[in-house]
Formats: C-alpha cells, sequence, structure tokens
C-alpha cells in the first residue's frame, strides 16, 4: 500500500510538472519572453559595416572602418528597449534602440523591432531615428511603441537637438509604420537633456 501511495505522489507530482506543456484543443502554445541578454548578443542589420551585418557580443559590435585602419565603426545596444506584443500573436517581442558610430562625426540611431519565434529573436528592419538625435524613453503597450526622443528643429546646431517629441508606430508588413506624433515643445534646457546610455564592454574588433 506504501509503495502505491509513493507512485501516486510521484506521478501526480509529475502531471503538475508538465501542466504548463499541456494545451487544450485549440490552445496554441505561448513562447517564453524575449530576454536584454539576447536582445545583446543577436545579428542585426547594418548599413555601416562592411557584410551589412552586426553580430552583437554583450551588447557591442567592432570593426575597422577599412582594413588597417585605426577608425572602427561601433555598433551598440543602449539601454533603451521594451518588451510586449508587437504582431498580435500573444508572445511578447521586444523592440531595441541600437547606436552606430561608423567612425565619422555623426552617430545615427536606429528602432529595431523583434520578433518572438517560440523563444528566439527573429530581427526585422530597423527604423533609423536619427544622426545625434537624443533618446529619453521606449515604450510598447498594445502593438504601439512611443519613442521619447530629442530631435532637431531647423536652426539647432547637429550636436544640440531640441524638440522634445514622442514618436508612435506600428509593426506593418514591411517594418514600422509610424502612426504621427505629439506635439513637439522646445526643450527647458540643454543641462536637463538626457544623453542616450549605452554598454561598453570590450568586444573584438574585426578586420
Amino acid at each position: 500500500m506504501a509503495r502505491i501511495a509513493i507512485a501516486l505522489i510521484v506521478t501526480l507530482g509529475v502531471a503538475a510538472c508538465d501542466r504548463s506543456g499541456t494545451l487544450s484543443p485549440g490552445e496554441k502554445p505561448v513562447a517564453r519572453d524575449l530576454t536584454i541578454a539576447q536582445l545583446r548578443n543577436a545579428e542585426y542589420p547594418s548599413e555601416w559595416t562592411r557584410s551589412g551585418k552586426a553580430y552583437l557580443v554583450d551588447g557591442q559590435y567592432r570593426e575597422a572602418a577599412a582594413p588597417g585602419a585605426a577608425t572602427e565603426v561601433v555598433v551598440k545596444a543602449t539601454t533603451f528597449y521594451a518588451v510586449g506584443d508587437l504582431d498580435g500573436d500573444g508572445s511578447a517581442d521586444a523592440v531595441i534602440v541600437l547606436e552606430s558610430d561608423p567612425g565619422g562625426s555623426g552617430v545615427f540611431f536606429d528602432l529595431v523591432p523583434v520578433l518572438n519565434r517560440q523563444g528566439e529573436p527573429q530581427v526585422l528592419t530597423p527604423l533609423p531615428l536619427g544622426d545625434r538625435v537624443e533618446v529619453n524613453g521606449v515604450t510598447l503597450k498594445d502593438g504601439l511603441v512611443d519613442v521619447q526622443i530629442l530631435k532637431h528643429s531647423p536652426d539647432d546646431p547637429q550636436c544640440c537637438p531640441s524638440l522634445d517629441v514622442t514618436m508612435r508606430y506600428r509593426l506593418g508588413p514591411n517594418g514600422f509604420i509610424s502612426e504621427g506624433q505629439d506635439p513637439s515643445r522646445t526643450s527647458a534646457s540643454p543641462d536637463t537633456r538626457k544623453t542616450v546610455q549605452s554598454w561598453t564592454p570590450t568586444a573584438p574588433m574585426r578586420s
């Protein structure tokens, strides 16, 4: 009798452990959420690298701007990302802002959609946000992505954008589609503006 009781307990325990993997008829499996580690160690399209791709390792990719050159092309994952359902399939996708420094005077930012495919990232076409803009936040809710950003007014020098706007996007068949923006306003003071942060661990340079 004791052996029967133990066997029953073990069977119930196994069933409880497997319950998350048991689906009701017609129920679709829900993939696990994408992690920031996956986003920081993924391959992204890049117009600045020779291969057209940048494989981030610990949030960074580096290569020589030209064979034998000391100048580098650097692509980084910033701290600005958000998780949520982009394509309406019930799985938690993600968006992340990348910073690209091709070795000249410009520093370029892109908003990248990353779909969740059974827990693995599928990177889609990046959306350029601009040169030397300042990103202050990213949110993803109900399929809409809001990007809080300082962009340049016609009179701004390239170093110092002053228009504080929130850009809104949703995912279309070929990438992000603009849903407009909140009214622009002039930033109160350059001293209060928030500069984009990025992870800067050492990564191998590819020549």
